[in-house]
């Protein structure tokens, strides 16, 4: 038998800051998200613009945004299969513009009054039903 011997000196501890995680966008196309939805107008609004990390919407009507062939008729759904498990610890939701000819980058604190969504439900898979994960609302 080997005798086991330890040894320890007092130092400072110090604890530094770790700098916050930064989140990555795991619902994007070029990360091998893909989309999906309830229907598309055409391929002028293809559902694919959804996670294409184009916020703008432009060009609307030739590809710059998804549009539900469904006027005024209720749910309409889009998906994001993510090709995996992810952890998920924000949704940003981004919608069309009031100026869709020339829009701008969208912020936080940007408004619409004539276009775009104003409720949306935001679910989960959990491996064996949709769980809500949260709602949004805008007026």
């Amino acid at each position: 038998m080997l005798p086991i011997t330890a040894q320890h000196s007092r130092t400072p501890f110090r604890q530094r800051q770790c700098p916050a995680a930064t989140s990555s966008n795991v619902a994007l196309a070029s990360v091998g998200a893909v989309a999906s939805a309830s229907s598309s107008t055409s391929s002028d609004y293809p559902v694919s613009a959804v996670n294409n990390n184009q916020r703008t919407g432009t060009p609307w009507g030739t590809g710059g945004g998804w549009r539900d062939a469904t006027f005024n008729a209720y749910p309409d759904w889009v998906q994001i299969n993510f090709g995996g498990t992810k952890t998920v610890d924000r949704v940003v939701v981004y919608t069309l513009q009031d100026n869709y000819t020339t829009p701008i980058e969208p912020t936080d604190t940007l408004t619409f009054s004539t276009w775009g969504v104003t409720g949306f439900t935001v679910q989960g898979w959990n491996g064996s039903a949709w769980i809500s994960a949260c709602y949004g609302k805008w007026k």
